[in-house]
């Protein structure tokens, strides 16, 4: 059965971000993860300041690395504040 298209006029909608980190072990992916994420709250709550727990309470890691994600839990990285996330231990 051949598939029917519709034209429509587009409008923007809002939709996830999806990123995905590649790199050799100890290359940088879990704080580039964590500092993408400390963006995107910035941007999404510029009221909250980042060394809130109610800012850190809207990151969260799902870590496949055993627990290591945690070493970066209450630190400053290169200049930038990384508070207490919410982590899994998957």
């Amino acid at each position: 059965m051949p598939r029917k298209f519709v034209v429509e006029t587009a409008e923007r909608e809002m939709l996830k971000f999806v990123a995905m980190y590649t790199g050799a072990d100890g290359s940088g992916k879990t704080l580039s993860g964590l500092m993408t994420a400390k963006g995107l709250v910035e941007a999404e709550f510029p009221e909250l300041d980042d060394r809130s727990q109610e800012f850190w309470d809207k990151v969260g890691v799902l870590d496949t690395e055993h627990r290591r994600a945690r070493i970066y839990a209450d630190t400053v990285q290169n200049g930038h504040y990384i508070g207490k996330f919410r982590h899994i231990d998957f």
